[in-house]
Protein backbone atom coordinates (compact mmCIF):
# COMPACT_ATOMS: atom_id res chain seq x y z
CA UNK A 1 0.00 0.00 0.00
CA UNK A 2 2.83 2.70 0.99
CA UNK A 3 4.51 1.37 -2.64
CA UNK A 4 1.01 1.86 -3.91
CA UNK A 5 0.76 5.59 -2.33
CA UNK A 6 4.57 6.35 -3.54
CA UNK A 7 3.84 4.95 -7.30
CA UNK A 8 1.35 7.85 -7.27
CA UNK A 9 2.77 11.00 -5.47
CA UNK A 10 5.51 10.28 -8.09
CA UNK A 11 3.13 10.24 -10.96
CA UNK A 12 1.51 14.00 -9.46
CA UNK A 13 5.10 15.28 -9.21
CA UNK A 14 5.93 14.31 -13.14
CA UNK A 15 2.73 16.00 -13.92
CA UNK A 16 3.29 19.27 -11.62
CA UNK A 17 6.71 20.09 -13.66
CA UNK A 18 4.81 18.73 -16.53
CA UNK A 19 2.16 21.47 -15.96
CA UNK A 20 5.11 24.13 -14.56
CA UNK A 21 6.99 24.02 -17.61
CA UNK A 22 3.72 24.62 -19.71
CA UNK A 23 2.49 27.42 -17.69
CA UNK A 24 5.76 28.85 -16.16
CA UNK A 25 6.37 31.64 -18.83
CA UNK A 26 3.09 33.02 -19.11
CA UNK A 27 2.66 33.02 -15.14
CA UNK A 28 6.25 34.81 -14.95
CA UNK A 29 5.71 37.18 -18.05
CA UNK A 30 1.91 38.36 -15.99
CA UNK A 31 3.40 38.74 -12.70
CA UNK A 32 5.79 41.41 -13.71
CA UNK A 33 1.98 43.51 -13.81
CA UNK A 34 1.05 42.55 -10.60
CA UNK A 35 2.55 45.07 -8.10
CA UNK A 36 1.45 48.22 -9.94
CA UNK A 37 -1.99 47.08 -9.47
CA UNK A 38 -1.32 46.45 -5.39
CA UNK A 39 0.21 49.77 -5.28
CA UNK A 40 -2.75 51.81 -6.57
CA UNK A 41 -5.40 50.51 -4.38
CA UNK A 42 -7.20 53.72 -2.32
CA UNK A 43 -5.64 51.84 0.90
CA UNK A 44 -5.98 54.34 3.92
CA UNK A 45 -2.33 52.87 4.77
CA UNK A 46 -0.65 53.96 1.26
CA UNK A 47 -2.12 57.64 0.83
Amino acid sequence: MLLLAMLFMLIAVIAMFVELNRWGPDYYKTNTARPTVMLTTNSPLIG
